[in-house]
């Protein structure tokens, strides 16, 4: 199963894990209560971590926001990950594999007159 998946059934066993995370009464955020503890007793038992950081990192990859004011503060939330409703999460798509930025590196750059030199390169037409 997804993250999403698991994180919808972490909300949805109220009676394990509402101490530590629940749906908001509305169903259409939830709250994170406890986030120690939710390293501990939640996150290993689901995921291949155990760190809050993480969890959260996964949230914003699959664009969860969080609420910043009014009764839901804190709060995260996506238009497709509400109480209930389990098979609209097909409507959320894993994040895209995050690319990393190339940082130039001069002390390892090749030289490349002399590769060309050393191994030539055919021309094209197929004359070297």
């Amino acid at each position: 199963d997804s993250f999403i998946h698991k994180l919808h059934e972490i909300l949805s066993n109220s009676k394990v894990y509402g101490e530590f995370i629940s749906w908001r009464p509305h169903g259409r955020a939830f709250v994170i209560l406890k986030p120690k503890q939710m390293e501990t007793k939640v996150l290993g038992n689901f995921f291949d971590h155990s760190r809050y950081s993480t969890f959260l990192r996964q949230l914003k990859d699959y664009g969860f926001k969080q609420i910043t004011q009014g009764t839901d503060r804190n709060c995260y939330y996506h238009e497709a990950f509400l109480r209930g409703l389990p098979h609209l999460l097909r409507f959320m798509p894993p994040p895209k594999t995050n690319r990393r930025r190339l940082v130039p590196d001069p002390d390892n750059e090749p030289d490349l007159f002399r590769i060309s030199e050393l191994f030539p390169l055919p021309f094209p037409g197929g004359a070297v």
